[in-house]
């Protein structure tokens, strides 16, 4: 019996113990823990140690609330212009409500998986294939909506979705490496042709500036040539001016000297008559003739013509 008394009583030592062990539970940072109790949902417990009553409450399931994501798989999409294109797209989201991610949907990440899935063709399949290339973003933003619309009842926020890649057919990419290509040979021409019309251009200003300069110079030359030809012409009327002043007053200067000496020549002839008259009506006996009197009688000649082309003032200034 002792042996038996020991048995019962480690046995319910060892149930005190699970029991015990099983009443806490804790719950880690970022996690929360769905509870039931006799199969109902109970409450959420959030992150620390919580004691609940063993066999009756039990987690019914464990919840991270961290933002996660999920690489979708890539799916075969038409375009508005009958082109297929692959899409491989990536979504990160985050649990707001375990409850309702734990009892609304069986498989949450495959059910939002779902929903990009039909977002994605309802989408692009509106679109062309340039403004698919080209409108990443606007086909993010499409299905960020779609997946706001039908996740809130899941309990999940679709944080964002990013496409990390569209890929068209082999035969497209290669139709599009040609485009491409005839249009890097396009713009290479367009750019040659352009360098080409604006060195024309550059080359017509310069020959254009040049003819400019060089019909100035000219004109420069020409007004230089006729400023000189105008200066020359002063200083020759002017030397000519001057030589013909020098020689009048040459002129002048000559013929008052021999006026000067013709009336000096008179007036020792007039003087030599009025030495004679004197003479003449003395009470001397004796009379000298001059032995020239032919020169006499000539200088009185001149003399008298002298005097007669003598002006008046002088005349009168004689007869004084």
């Amino acid at each position: 019996m002792a042996g038996l008394y020991a048995v019962l009583l480690i046995v319910v030592v060892a149930v005190v113990l699970v029991s015990l062990f099983r009443s806490a539970i804790v719950v880690h940072q970022a996690q929360v823990a769905v509870l039931e109790r006799l199969g109902k949902y109970h409450r959420t417990l959030d992150a620390g140690t919580h004691i609940v009553i063993p066999y009756i409450n039990s987690v019914r399931a464990w919840v991270d609330m961290r933002e996660q994501y999920f690489a979708v798989k890539p799916q075969a999409v038409i375009t508005a212009d009958n082109t297929p294109v692959t899409v491989d797209s990536i979504l990160y989201f985050q649990v707001m409500d375990a409850k309702k991610f734990t009892y609304n949907v069986a498989n949450g990440t495959g059910a939002v998986e779902s929903i990009i899935q039909t977002a994605a063709r309802a989408v692009i399949g509106t679109m062309t294939l340039d403004e698919v290339l080209s409108g990443r973003e606007k086909i993010n933003a499409a299905l960020q909506g779609a997946l706001d619309r039908e996740t809130d009842v899941w309990g999940v926020r679709a944080n964002r979705i990013e496409i990390k890649d569209i890929t068209p057919p082999q035969s497209v990419i290669e139709a599009m490496e040609r485009q491409m290509k005839a249009e890097r040979d396009k713009r290479a021409t367009i750019t040659q042709a352009e360098a080409q019309k604006q060195q024309v251009i550059l080359d017509s200003e310069g020959q254009l500036q040049s003819i400019k300069n060089q019909a100035e110079a000219k004109r420069q030359a020409a007004i230089l040539e006729a400023e000189g030809q105008r200066q020359a012409a002063i200083l020759h009327a002017q030397g000519t001016a001057e030589a013909i002043r020098l020689e009048q007053e040459a002129t002048a200067q000559g013929i008052r000297m021999i006026n000067e000496a013709a009336a000096g020549q008179a007036a020792l002839t007039l003087h030599a008559l009025k030495t004679l008259e004197r003479m003449a009506d003395g009470q001397a006996t004796k009379l000298v003739v001059p032995s020239d009197l032919a020169g006499l009688a000539g200088a009185l000649a001149a003399g008298a013509g002298l005097l007669s082309a003598t002006p008046p003032g002088k005349k009168n200034g004689g007869q004084a």
